[in-house]
């Protein structure tokens, strides 16, 4: 009776452990997934306005784009499952990214964002308090972006 107990606890936690980790893989898988059919939408944006002369406008788009993965690594370092990624994901997927952040600080410290503005920040929240106000709630009582941003460009902006 104690083996089939414990043979049983063993199949159920083998089970367990491997339902989480392929779970946790592919949620990751389908994170990137899902977010691309919004990256190729704003990218249609970028293309119209690339093809009538609106440089600004993908400008401004595109220093977004750093701003934002600066801002989202800096949340994932601070994670607490930051130091088991490569395990769960079986990549080398931090220290892939991190190329790539570090690309990212070293533009940020030599070009400081237009997005992060205050006059820019300003205007933006007045625009979202007047369409959504919970939306500005949630910006405005979030993490700084700005503090964030900065500290990946000291981190990692040599």
């Amino acid at each position: 009776m104690i083996v089939r107990s414990a043979a049983f606890l063993l199949v159920v936690l083998l089970a367990s452990g491997l339902g989480y980790f392929l779970g946790f893989r592919t949620g990751a898988d389908y994170g990137l997934m899902i977010d691309a059919p919004v990256r190729g939408s704003t990218s249609l944006s970028e293309i119209r306005w690339l093809r009538s002369g609106k440089l600004e406008a993908v400008n401004t788009s595109l220093e977004a784009d750093v701003d934002n993965g600066l801002m989202w690594w800096s949340r994932i370092e601070q994670s607490p499952l930051h130091g088991a990624l490569n395990f769960l994901l079986q990549d080398d997927i931090v220290t892939d990214r991190v190329r790539y952040v570090k690309r990212l600080a070293q533009y940020r410290k030599v070009t400081p964002s237009p997005i992060l503005a205050p006059a820019v920040v300003s205007k933006m929240l007045k625009e979202v308090r007047a369409s959504d106000p919970a939306f500005a709630h949630e910006l405005e009582s979030g993490p700084d972006p700005a503090v964030a941003i900065a500290s990946m460009v000291a981190k990692y902006g040599q």
